[in-house]
């Protein structure tokens, strides 16, 4: 893969979650049991039912960091610090190091490169500060910012306004197969994440790198 592709006429936009860092919440399940106030189980019902729903009124932007904090940690009766709560569903997250190599390499070819993701600000924060390549790309969508969730049209078609790209100009990695519906039903070269394996050669397929 030696050519270059500089000045490109297609933009390739990732997924965060699962396709660029692997998450999981019972991690932070597990490290909040002993700072809680409530019998494991009943943590665990918590954050499976009022936890999911704040947290994705906080993708959406609708409340902001300190009101999560406050919310859920009432809720747990959390007896740590604020920073222990961050650090605790911060620490959530593992590098899929093939994708970040993969990533790397679409900018040293001259390709712009995208975040477009449902997350929130305390893990957008944690992410920039420990993973250095998040940094690294020409723009971020994000939904706590623009009040917009996956798999919703709307979402979609901010980034073609703020890109000027539509179509097949747009190759999109995503993890589950409602976002990518919608990216498909929208034109894009939308590729469902399974692996690096098979992820990597279809999108430098796409670009028509062999």
């Amino acid at each position: 893969m030696t050519e270059s592709v500089k000045g490109s006429e297609k933009i390739v936009a990732f997924d965060l979650g699962k396709v660029l860092l692997d998450f999981d919440y019972m991690k932070a399940a597990g490290k909040l049991v002993p700072l809680c106030g409530v019998f494991p189980l009943k943590l665990m019902g918590i954050l499976t039912g009022e936890g999911m729903e704040l947290l994705q009124q906080l993708e959406l932007g609708q409340i902001e960091d300190d009101e999560f904090y406050r919310q859920l940690s009432t809720l747990v009766k959390f007896k740590g610090t604020r920073e222990d709560f961050m650090k605790i569903f911060g620490d959530i997250f593992t590098p899929i190091d093939e994708m970040i190599q993969f990533h790397s390499e679409l900018k040293k070819k001259g390709i712009r490169t995208y975040i477009f993701s449902n997350t929130n600000d305390t893990a957008v924060k944690w992410i920039a500060e420990h993973y250095p390549f998040y940094n690294d790309f020409d723009g971020y969508f994000l939904s706590y910012k623009m009040k917009v969730a996956k798999p919703s049209e709307a979402f979609y078609i901010k980034v073609e306004e703020s890109t000027g790209k539509k179509g097949n100009e747009i190759i999109y990695v995503d993890d589950r197969q409602e976002n990518i519906d919608t990216a498909l039903s929208r034109g894009w070269s939308a590729v469902l994440y399974t692996s690096p394996e098979k992820v990597i050669p279809r999108v430098w397929s796409l670009l028509g790198i062999g």
